[in-house]
């Protein structure tokens, strides 16, 4: 049940009220709740699920010559918007179960939230100023039911990435990040920038030790992806939203890697 209070507890430099997860019903939205669960856990916070039906999906039932193709029969029919109300009401309540079951496995105050309007857009629009938002989208609303509820989710991958460009949100985000690692006992991965300065990247050095370190040529979403790719990382953790190409760079990173990604403003 969701306790009627949440306090502020700082740790490690992050302060948070609430860790909000918005996920699709694939393996991939299992393993967000997983992570956003272990953040919540390490950040003494409420977990919050948001579960966006996405205002496109019903815009293009309305239209006449909109067909939904069976995967098993190839064969076609008109897409109705009450069947993509349907399908979202049954994926929003898959959704909601493998939630509750994940913060009653983690003893954590939760609470589920169902909007209709564009997945990013009411994601950003529902953060307060002290949130942080995971999300876990690998083909938004597939028909399949979400992978059992485990808290080994992320076992099997052993790295956290953070983007750490010297700002307060990046700050925030090392901090998540640090946090995150302490609950996985994953290897922590800082993604720092080429210009960055040296005597930062020093500090940052000595004070993580036990991190890894890499160098970006820019903070976009193809130097990020290709960082990625090395590291294969289990969570990607992202600082801040300083312009509208910061908010596209990280539309295009929920869609494109394998992997949860953090946002911490």
């Amino acid at each position: 049940m969701r306790a009627p209070e949440i306090l502020m507890v700082e740790r490690d430099g992050i302060v948070t009220t609430r860790v909000i997860v918005s996920c699709d019903t694939s393996p991939l939205g299992t393993t967000a709740i997983d992570a956003a669960a272990a953040l919540a856990r390490g950040l003494d916070a409420e977990l919050k699920g948001i579960f966006v039906e996405d205002i496109n999906l019903f815009r293009m039932a309305a239209l006449p010559f909109t067909r939904d193709i069976a995967s098993a029969t190839a064969s076609a029919s008109r897409l109705l918007p009450s069947e993509v109300q349907r399908v979202l009401e049954h994926q929003a309540r898959s959704v909601r179960k493998v939630l509750a079951q994940v913060a009653a496995a983690r003893s954590l105050p939760w609470s589920f939230q169902v909007i209709r309007g564009l997945p990013m857009g009411c994601v950003l629009e529902a953060m307060k100023e002290l949130d942080v938002a995971v999300f876990g989208h690998a083909g938004r609303y597939s028909a399949r039911a979400p992978a059992p509820a485990s808290q080994g989710a992320l076992a099997a991958q052993g790295v956290v990435m953070v983007v750490y460009d010297g700002s307060p949100a990046a700050h925030r985000a090392l901090a998540a990040a640090q946090a995150l690692v302490q609950k996985t006992h994953h290897r922590l991965v800082i993604a720092t920038l080429g210009k960055s300065n040296g005597n930062t990247r020093a500090r940052l050095e000595q004070s993580y030790a036990h991190a890894l370190f890499v160098t970006l040529k820019r903070r976009d979403a193809e130097a990020v992806r290709r960082a990625a790719g090395t590291f294969a990382p289990a969570v990607l953790l992202w600082g801040g939203l300083e312009s509208e190409a910061d908010r596209a760079t990280v539309a295009t990173l929920v869609d494109a890697l394998q992997c949860p990604v953090v946002l911490v403003t």
